[in-house]
């Protein structure tokens, strides 16, 4: 349970964005809320009434996330000058070393320079992948939107260790972000934007609804989900995260899990998601997955 006088430091961050208690999920990394994106404004005395909780964390619609997974991510983020300058709000844990998130909190005018995605939103979700070992998930993730949050402060219940702020780089020190930093982040946002067919073959969002549990990836309704089943009960499209991910290295055709098949990967306007289709030997439909989506 959360000790109230532990957390009175983060009064101020709690009273100016939407700080949530965590313990839910397989790892218990997920907020101990349902529709947790509607829940604002929790005050610091109904966060420490959640018994079971053992972490806090905030959304991130406001902030710009690099989430650091992986030595080879570490030297990717320095080689774009993201880990150097001036102190901003970094979030640590004591069991790795090489796996962080540092945050900004980018200015009307540069929010403004970010395109739109698919729902109309100027948010992101993408990853530069930094090893092409197929055996490790290293990564560096950038993402600031409504339906993702960071745990900042409590226990890393997988690992056992502890999340903490260097000294003077805790959520205080947040800053927006130069422009060399910002441009880094629209250079690789556009490497990643979706190029859509023409609107008369376009798959709209109303043709797709959220999965409670994907089975693909095992991310459920406690792990922020955002896989999608398209309206025929028979396309899925997995979205490539970092805790929950399709497999890696699938080539078009191969089938897994006994009856989904990978068709391709995809840019949708605010992340990256793997295709599949329900797995059917028919000539027909062999010839639908080569253009499907």
């Amino acid at each position: 349970m959360l000790q109230q006088q532990n957390l009175q430091k983060y009064r101020k961050l709690i009273e100016k964005y939407n700080v949530l208690p965590i313990g839910w999920g397989k790892d218990k990394k997920a907020p101990m809320l349902k529709e947790w994106q509607l829940n604002h404004n929790l005050s610091l005395e109904e966060i420490c009434s959640y018994k079971d909780a053992i972490a806090l964390g905030v959304t991130t619609e406001d902030l710009w996330v690099l989430d650091v997974d992986g030595d080879s991510a570490v030297r990717w983020a320095r080689s774009k000058g993201l880990l150097d300058g001036e102190f901003t709000w970094e979030i640590h844990r004591t069991t790795s070393p090489y796996y962080f998130k540092r945050i900004w909190k980018p200015t009307l005018q540069q929010r403004k320079q970010i395109p739109e995605n698919q729902d109309g939103l100027q948010e992101f979700q993408f990853k530069v992948r930094t090893n092409p070992s197929p055996f490790l998930n290293e990564a560096a993730e950038f993402f600031m939107a409504h339906n993702r949050q960071i745990i900042f402060y409590g226990k890393h219940w997988k690992s056992g260790g502890d999340y903490y702020c260097p000294p003077h780089r805790d959520f205080e020190a947040v800053r927006e972000p130069t422009d060399a930093e910002f441009k880094v982040l629209l250079d690789e946002l556009s490497k990643r934007q979706e190029k859509l067919p023409r609107s008369n073959n376009r798959s709209h969002g109303r043709d797709w609804y959220t999965l409670s549990f994907c089975p693909i990836c095992g991310r459920s309704q406690n792990d922020n989900p955002v896989c999608q089943m398209h309206r025929d009960g028979n396309t899925i499209r997995c979205f490539e995260g970092i805790t929950y991910h399709p497999p890696e290295n699938l080539t078009p055709g191969q089938v897994i899990h006994e009856n989904w098949a990978f068709c391709r990967s995809q840019y949708v306007g605010w992340g990256d998601f793997s295709i599949f289709v329900q797995h059917n030997p028919s000539p027909v439909e062999k010839l639908r997955r080569q253009y499907y989506v």
